[in-house]
């Protein structure tokens, strides 16, 4: 859904050179990017230092999908059309996909339907309907279409809502906006330089548990700022590591990391482009942007607005009254509430292996799928 958006300022998270989707070719976005207009006139190093439209990205994933495609001598046949159930022939028959438009035939099948948004998490939310109530991803559209001159809450202070943020700014927005969060923490940015912190020992981390790792690394990182690096280069030795260290976890561990420190690792792994936070701190200073720190408990469609009423962590009762609310809390990452009609039908017969979380789905691998008795090379989701 991120690609999704064709709104010009909702940039990548990570710099222009840094981007590619051929792990041996890491310049290769940049190498596309400099092709193309708007693009050609610029010095290679500024381009790939800077922050690229998600658009531009979406554009060369979908040229490099159709280059793929002619180069290959298999082939990919796309069935636009949603599928219902799921359903097992045999052990070596395969699956069979239903849906409204017919059916096809698979002898493995991989789910890769991604993540729904997730409900507002507020009594009365139902009964709010577009555009009172907006996703912020991936209803890019509903809130460009927002009026300036409206008064706004944006639910959730994650990346999504920066995105928000940037197109009510773009569009000149006037009115107050409100920023609604349990923990009120703001993503944090990029230093301007790349560096990696060269003495960070990674695999020292894998023995020890959260609250180890924790002191650790706010250890490594005052020791690299001793050394006039930024705590960001010790977040990019980390990075190709994420997933050992994910792993390396036990089950325990890994719950109270998604309890009580997740909230500040995203803040800290999920950085955006300097001149994004600059534009959220402007608006922060002037008292434009408004932060609450509490937790929404309901929301009351009204005439002419929305009063949203939460609970403040000392117990207190905001009310706010805002003409639009914008549900940015991210997606849905429990499997239940998801929505998939077809996991019901499958979940009996899949092979799945056990998770310590309700985060992830069983894969299942597409080898080939046939449409109406024609064996074609496919994808099938």
């Amino acid at each position: 859904m991120a690609y999704a958006t064709t709104q010009p300022e909702h940039l990548l998270n990570v710099p222009t050179g840094r981007m590619s989707a051929l792990p041996d070719r890491p310049g290769d976005f940049l190498d596309w990017l400099a092709t193309r207009p708007g693009y050609r006139d610029g010095a290679p190093e500024a381009l790939a230092r800077s922050y690229a439209p998600r658009r531009e990205y979406a554009h060369y994933l979908r040229r490099r999908l159709q280059q793929a495609r002619e180069a290959s001598p298999a082939r990919l046949v796309i069935f636009p059309a949603r599928i219902d159930t799921l359903q097992r022939e045999g052990e070596d028959e395969g699956w069979t996909l239903h849906g409204a438009q017919g059916r096809a035939a698979a002898r493995r099948v991989l789910l890769a339907v991604g993540n729904a948004p997730r409900p507002l998490p507020a009594r009365g939310a139902r009964g709010l309907g577009r555009p009172r109530l907006l996703d912020a991803c991936p209803d890019y559209a509903g809130v460009a279409a927002i009026d300036p001159g409206a008064e706004v809450c944006i639910v959730g202070t994650g990346l999504s809502m920066v995105d928000a943020v940037m197109t009510l700014a773009a569009n000149g927005h006037r009115a107050r906006i409100h920023l609604l969060s349990r923990h009120a923490l703001l993503p944090l940015a990029h230093s301007p330089e790349h560096r990696v912190d060269g003495a960070l020992q990674v695999e020292a981390l894998h023995p020890l548990g959260i609250r180890a790792r924790l002191r650790r690394l706010r250890r490594q990182a005052r020791d690299a700022a001793r050394g006039g690096l930024p705590w960001q280069a010790v977040m990019e030795a980390l990075r190709p590591q994420v997933q050992a260290l994910w792993r390396s976890l036990g089950a325990v561990e890994q719950r109270r990391f998604l309890r009580h420190a997740v909230r500040y690792w995203d803040i800290h792994r999920h950085r955006i482009a300097p001149s994004v936070q600059a534009v959220l701190g402007n608006l922060l200073d002037s008292g434009q942007l408004h932060m609450h720190r509490a937790r929404l408990d309901m929301a009351v469609a009204g005439q002419r607005c929305v009063q949203l009423i939460a609970r403040t962590r000392e117990c207190r009762t905001l009310a706010l009254d805002v003409e639009h609310v914008i549900n940015a809390t991210g997606v849905e990452l429990r499997v239940q509430p998801c929505a998939i009609r077809c996991w019901n039908s499958c979940s009996a017969t899949a092979t799945r292996a056990p998770v310590p979380t309700a985060s992830a789905l069983p894969a299942m691998r597409t080898d080939a799928c046939s449409m109406h008795g024609a064996t074609r090379r496919t994808t099938c989701a």
